[in-house]
């Protein structure tokens, strides 16, 4: 019986095992998260844990997944995540600004959170694109933007599955606790889980088949050029 529950071949022991990396990768994702730094790497490890586990019937060890793209793409994921906090700075910034000064610069403001909703959908492409494909890291920021502005429906759907549950979460004092519970467990991981799902169904003509798609001591083998 327990044989059969676990049994990968049949739906309910797949069903079981992808829950099972939605939450080990949901944990792993926040530990690494805790330098702050290394948000970057850590979410584009997750994007790459759960492709993996979208595109494979037998995945693999997901701690083992996990790491091995933290680590093969350490580099770029960090520099792009301290290129997105610069931006959102600097969006901030002039925000701020445009609201001090009043007049006809508080018009530009709706416009300016138009462009971080635009930015953010960017860079939820970013890291999947960091997670499934080698290239350099201009090349793979233009991919971002022309897979992004390729579907726009699309887009605004990944904005809204990422930052809706994200600003219920600190806004609603009341449920906090909940949230939290559930953000610590699998919130991270549900989200970028449906986020990646989206988003294959754009790659998935740029990728090798899923059985090549296994990791090896020099990176994965997803098409890409060299970095």
């Amino acid at each position: 019986m327990f044989r059969f529950l676990f049994d990968p071949d049949n739906r309910f022991g797949r069903a079981t095992g992808r829950i099972a990396v939605v939450v080990i990768s949901n944990v792993l994702f926040l530990v690494c998260c805790i330098p702050v730094i290394t948000i970057g790497a850590s979410y584009s490890a997750l994007c790459y844990t759960l492709m993996k586990t979208l595109r494979s019937r037998n995945p693999g060890n997901t701690a083992k997944n996990f790491f091995h793209a933290f680590k093969l793409n350490f580099k770029q994921s960090t520099i792009s995540w301290l290129l997105t906090i610069a931006f959102y700075i600097f969006l901030w910034l002039d925000i701020y600004w445009c609201r001090m000064a009043g007049g006809l610069l508080s018009y530009l403001e709706p416009a300016l959170w138009v462009i971080g909703g635009a930015g953010l959908v960017t860079v939820l492409y970013l890291f999947s694109v960091i997670a499934a494909f080698e290239n350099t890291l201009k090349n793979l920021l233009r991919n971002a933007g022309v897979f992004a502005a390729r579907k726009p429906l699309m887009s605004l759907i990944i904005l809204t599955i990422n930052a809706v549950p994200v600003t219920m979460a600190v806004l609603d004092r009341v449920n906090g606790p909940t949230y939290a519970f559930v953000y610590f467990f699998a919130g991270f991981s549900i989200q970028t889980y449906v986020t990646v799902w989206l988003q294959l169904k754009q790659y998935h003509l740029y990728l090798p088949p899923a059985e090549e798609d296994e990791p090896t001591e020099n990176g994965p083998t997803y098409v890409g050029t060299e970095r």
